[in-house]
């Protein structure tokens, strides 16, 4: 018996819903409660939300995390307008969200700096 055949878009399509997961359990950090499987559009505009909420707040932390907020959301409006095109390069977008998002939860996680 062979194995099935499993193509470069079927990995592809599995890291997209991958990223897509752990974007949404990210995004959590923030309050905000999200769909059990939640679109791109829905975790762009959730990204977008938590970072105009940072940039209202003082601090340099809020700020930069603000930012990298944005930028997330930049990458998630990306891999929509690519929907049915590039899977590597929505991975790609995808990919970079999620650091981003990391990055801004741990920047507002980590000790504080005297």
């Amino acid at each position: 018996m062979s194995a099935p055949l499993v193509t470069a878009d079927d990995r592809t399509e599995h890291d997209l819903e991958r990223f897509r997961n752990a974007l949404g359990e990210a995004l959590q950090f923030w309050g905000h409660e999200l769909l059990d499987d939640p679109g791109t559009e829905e975790l762009a505009e959730t990204a977008r939300v938590s970072g105009r909420f940072m940039a209202r707040q003082v601090g340099g932390r809020m700020s930069r995390a603000s930012i990298l907020l944005a930028g997330a959301a930049a990458h998630l409006d990306a891999v929509s307008e690519l929907r049915n095109a590039l899977p590597d390069v929505r991975r790609w977008h995808m990919s970079a969200a999620l650091r981003a998002v990391t990055a801004a939860r741990s920047l507002l996680a980590g000790p504080a700096r005297a």
